[in-house]
């Protein structure tokens, strides 16, 4: 990923900025968990991995840094499974 110490600061589902958060790699998982969003905010604060994004109304899990993806237009690398760039928030 891009970002120097994996962190990110921007919903990749909507591109608001959400604060900073890190990414996750799979060895940090929780067990039995997914990638479905929970409408709680509480559980961001519970899963380092997670952000809560006030406009979706949802929690979300960090972007994983050892997915596959490529350069986006903005110039960082994503995973190719996000909307919206985690480092910057623009749009692809």
């Amino acid at each position: 990923m891009d970002a120097a110490a994996g962190v990110f600061s921007y919903c990749t589902r909507c591109g608001l900025a959400v604060g900073a958060y890190p990414g996750r790699e799979w060895r940090g998982d929780f067990p039995d968990d997914d990638d479905m969003p929970v409408a709680d905010a509480d559980r961001a604060d519970k899963r380092p991995t997670d952000y809560w994004c006030p406009r979706c109304r949802a929690v979300w899990r960090a972007l994983d840094v050892m997915e596959t993806g490529y350069d986006r237009a903005c110039g960082h690398f994503m995973p190719c499974n996000v909307r919206f760039c985690g480092v910057c928030g623009r749009e692809e």
